[in-house]
């Protein structure tokens, strides 16, 4: 309160300038909307970012249902490797045991099928490979 002015005339002042400020604020608000109507839709552009946010994750979980797995084939492959390997360490452990007593069936007939000869063949074919590699 200023000294020397009465208190209605200040009220007065106030209530003056409280409705300049609100006639200057509709004023810069209609400018706004000429130029963009929808400056003030708070609502709607708050809904269409949900949705998109939304459709991000849905994109994003499909991505994980669908993506392929990086390191699952090359384990499997190393895997079914080393098995090879360790039938063909046991077959040779085998042969050697077979031989062992092979003195005890030398005057009979041995039978090899098919497929186990298919078998030995990718087994030296292998350890071709393997002789290669070192």
């Amino acid at each position: 309160i200023k000294p020397g002015l009465p208190e209605q005339d200040l009220s007065t002042r106030q209530k003056f300038h409280r409705q300049a400020k609100l006639r200057r604020a509709q004023k810069q608000i209609e400018k706004i909307t000429a130029e963009d109507a929808s400056a003030f839709a708070y609502d709607d552009v708050y809904d269409e970012m949900k949705k998109q946010q939304a459709k991000n994750k849905q994109a994003r979980q499909m991505e994980k249902i669908i993506r392929k797995p990086r390191y699952i084939p090359r384990l499997k492959k190393k895997a079914d490797t080393r098995n090879k390997r360790q039938d063909a360490a046991y077959e040779r452990r085998l042969l050697r045991e077979r031989e062992a007593t092979d003195y005890l069936f030398e005057g009979k007939e041995k039978f090899v099928t098919r497929a186990y000869k298919q078998k030995l063949i990718e087994q030296k074919y292998q350890e071709s490979l393997d002789e290669i590699q070192e």
